[in-house]
C-alpha cells in the first residue's frame, strides 16, 4: 500500500538478485562469476589505495550477489569486497550457503586458465591493446615500474585520462595471445597446463576474508581469482585456509 513500510520478509528475497546464466554448467558459472566480479570491481570505492576489488558469490540456488571494497581514511575501518558481498547476502537476501566465489582485481597475471574477456569489458577506453587501471598518484608519463604499478610489466610509458586513470599499453604478447594448437598436441597441452598453474600476478582473498568465507562456505568451495583480463586461477577454501578454525571447531554449549 502507498505509504506503508515494506516488511523485512518481503524485502529479504534472493530472487531480487540476478540469476546465474547457465546455472548447473560449471563453465557458464565461472563465466558469470568473472563478469559479475569484474563489474563489481568497477564500482569499488578505494580513493586511498587505488586497489579495486570485486567479489561475486554464487548461491546454491543459482543467484549471484556481489560486493566491492569500500575504503575509509582510517584504514582498518575499510571493508573488503568479499565481506561486503557476504553482508549483502545475509542481510538483504537471507542467504548463508554458497556454491562458489569469484574475486577480481586490476592485476595482470602471467598465466591463468579461461579465455580473456573482450577489451570493452575490462577497460575504460576504446583504444585497443592495453589495460585501464586506477591512477595511484599524479604520475603523468613515467615508466610503469616508476609509477608503482605491477612490476610484471615492461618499462613502457603510460598516459593519464580525464577520469584519473592510467592507460597501460600491452608490452608483452602473452597478455592477449591464446595458446595455439601445434602439430605436437602433447607439447602444446603441457605449455597450456604450465600457463594455467602460473599463479604470479593473481590476487587471493586476504586472511580476514578467508576466515569470513569459512563461516559460510564448505572447505571444498572453489574460489576463482580473476585478473584484469578475466583469466583465473582457482583454489578451494580449504587450500587457501588449511587447518582452519570453523563453526564446528567450538565445543557445543552446555545447557
Amino acid at each position: 500500500m502507498p505509504g506503508s513500510r515494506q516488511t523485512g520478509a518481503s524485502f529479504m528475497n534472493v530472487e531480487n538478485f540476478p540469476p546465474c546464466p547457465g546455472f548447473g554448467d560449471t563453465n557458464k558459472e565461472v563465466t558469470a562469476l568473472r563478469d559479475f566480479a569484474l563489474q563489481a570491481r568497477d564500482r569499488a570505492y578505494c580513493p586511498h589505495s587505488h586497489f579495486r576489488v570485486g567479489a561475486a558469490l554464487l548461491t546454491k540456488t543459482g543467484y549471484i550477489i556481489t560486493g566491492s571494497n569500500v575504503e575509509n581514511v582510517a584504514f582498518p575501518t575499510g571493508t573488503c569486497a568479499e565481506r561486503v558481498a557476504l553482508g549483502t547476502a545475509i542481510a538483504s537476501a537471507g542467504v548463508r550457503d554458497f556454491k562458489a566465489v569469484g574475486v577480481a582485481t586490476d592485476r595482470v597475471g602471467k598465466g591463468g586458465a579461461g579465455e580473456a574477456v573482450g577489451q570493452s569489458a575490462i577497460v575504460s577506453s576504446s583504444e585497443p591493446g592495453g589495460v585501464w587501471v586506477p591512477k595511484p598518484r599524479d604520475v603523468g608519463s613515467k615508466p610503469v615500474r616508476d609509477a608503482g604499478l605491477d612490476g610484471s610489466w615492461d618499462d613502457v610509458t603510460v598516459s593519464t585520462g580525464a577520469d584519473g586513470g592510467i592507460w597501460v599499453p600491452k608490452s608483452r604478447e602473452e597478455v592477449s595471445e591464446e595458446a595455439e594448437e601445434s602439430e605436437d598436441g602433447e607439447e602444446d597441452q603441457e605449455e597450456v597446463e604450465k600457463e594455467e598453474e602460473n599463479i604470479e600476478g593473481f590476487c587471493s582473498p586476504c586472511g580476514n576474508c578467508r576466515q569470513a568465507l569459512r563461516e559460510f562456505c564448505e572447505l571444498d568451495t572453489p574460489i576463482y581469482m580473476f585478473d584484469a583480463r578475466g583469466k583465473y586461477i582457482v583454489r578451494t577454501l580449504g587450500q587457501l585456509l588449511p587447518l582452519s578454525f570453523g563453526p564446528g571447531s567450538l565445543n557445543p554449549p552446555k545447557l
